[in-house]
């Protein structure tokens, strides 16, 4: 089905921001007659909202009950009375221009944040906060419900002490599950289970005392890393960003060995091939591809076990809010380093037959933030636990990358030095952090 703009109003076929039109079932007849929304978790998705919100505006807006039946992706969410997709669209407009653009710029790339009895939206392009209507029924209901990191404080207060013990990985093996079967493909998460036991409760502990941390102990100069949020300097740094992405190779670094991979002299080399491919099928269907064709794509170019496959899928699989979907990737990177998670499985090695793998995946990060999204410098320690936690960078890769020099291998020294600078809190706690 054809992806059509978020916002309605804008006729640019060229407007990045897609999503896909609502789709509507009735079922039922007389008093029992209800519609099912079907797609509502891919809408959800595209607009980066929880799929009850909607449902209940639905709800609230028709002066109909509002239910969701089932869990996970069986769910199905109900609203009474027949409704067609026609009407269910035009309220999710009203919907978008509610609760998810930007009330300053207009932008959908919007976060909630929850401070006290007002919800507001939060800009990543303009960065300004505006205030949802706290009249409307659904903004009482996103405060007693709210979406995971919303809050306005972080993790409550934890013990003083550093303890917990720390995962340990080393041993190697190899995991030999089908490629075509990628756990977490995108908008999925990371599996739960009953084995996680004594490890999940550290990596809970791990979670609360670094969410204690500074987020930088970075001292920022006026020619450092003071960033200007402005509409019109995020659009300029999106076009040099592009420019830069046409010029540089994106697989800078060590691969495996010291051949030449098989391309030919001045030809594009596989790994800016799948770069390429990932960045034109974001632009295209509005969204990355997730990890099934994203692994499809490597294994096709042959470079789907390759280190430097590392450093082009960090910086063209993850967007601004990279510490959130981080676990949602975990699993591609996964696959790609040939490791396994051990936190929801018996065997109590991480595994990882790669060597220069997290190096390569290190200095991807280092140009993904140094060279594309220089803001998110402070948020560098949340970055590195969110990797630490889905067991992708182990304690000794990170702890051996914060205590070498800057590098220029992958990008200019000053930036891979502000970049471990702001690392220092976090690496600080992972090297004096107590172990059972």
């Amino acid at each position: 089905m054809a992806m059509i703009n978020i916002r309605r109003d804008v006729d640019d076929v060229f407007y990045r921001y897609k999503m896909h039109p609502i789709q509507s079932k009735i079922e039922g007849k007389g008093n029992g007659i209800k519609t099912v929304v079907p797609n509502i978790l891919e809408v959800a998705h595209d607009l980066a909202r929880p799929p009850i919100y909607i449902t209940k505006f639905f709800g609230f807006e028709l002066g109909a009950q509002a239910k969701v039946v089932g869990d996970g992706p069986t769910q199905r969410h109900i609203v009474n009375g027949a409704h067609d997709k026609d009407k269910l669209q035009d309220l999710l407009d009203v919907f978008i221009n509610k609760f998810v653009l930007c009330g300053e710029c207009r932008n959908p790339e919007t976060t909630l944040v929850i401070k006290g009895q007002h919800v507001l939206r939060e800009c990543k392009a303009c960065g300004k906060r505006t205030e949802i209507d706290k009249g409307h029924k659904l903004s009482s209901f996103i405060i007693k419900s709210p979406p995971s990191g919303a809050g306005a404080g972080g993790a409550g207060p934890a013990n003083g002490k550093k303890g917990g013990k720390k995962s340990r990985k080393g041993k190697h093996n190899k995991d030999n599950a089908d490629e075509d079967q990628v756990n977490g493909a995108e908008g999925g998460a990371s599996p739960a289970g009953s084995e996680a036991g004594d490890d999940e409760e550290s990596i809970t502990k791990i979670t609360s005392e670094v969410a204690e941390l500074p987020e930088s102990e970075t001292k920022l100069g006026d020619d450092e890393w003071g960033v200007d949020t402005s509409a019109a300097a995020v659009q300029a740094r999106q076009k040099a960003l592009e420019e830069t992405m046409a010029k540089v190779s994106l697989a800078a670094g060590d691969d495996d060995d010291d051949e030449d991979d098989g391309f030919a002299n001045g030809g594009e080399n596989p790994y800016d091939q799948l770069g390429t491919w990932i960045q034109d099928e974001h632009k295209e269907a509005g969204q990355v591809p997730n990890d099934v064709e994203i692994y499809k794509k490597a294994k096709e170019l042959g470079i789907e076990t390759r280190s430097k496959t590392l450093t082009v899928l960090v910086q063209c699989v993850f967007t601004e809010n990279i510490a959130q979907e981080i676990p949602q990737r975990a699993a591609l990177f996964h696959k790609v380093m040939r490791i396994r998670s051990t936190r929801f499985a018996n065997a109590s090695q991480l595994i990882n037959e790669n060597p220069k793998a997290e190096k390569n995946l290190l200095g991807g990060l280092e140009r993904f933030i140094g060279l594309t999204h220089p803001d998110l410098i402070p948020q560098v320690p949340k970055i590195l636990l969110a990797f630490y936690n889905g067991d992708v960078l182990s304690e000794e890769a990170l702890l051996k990358w914060g205590s070498k020099k800057a590098s220029g291998r992958f990008v200019d020294k000053d930036i891979s030095r502000k970049v471990r600078r702001a690392a220092a809190p976090f690496l600080t706690w992972l090297e004096e952090a107590e172990e059972e």
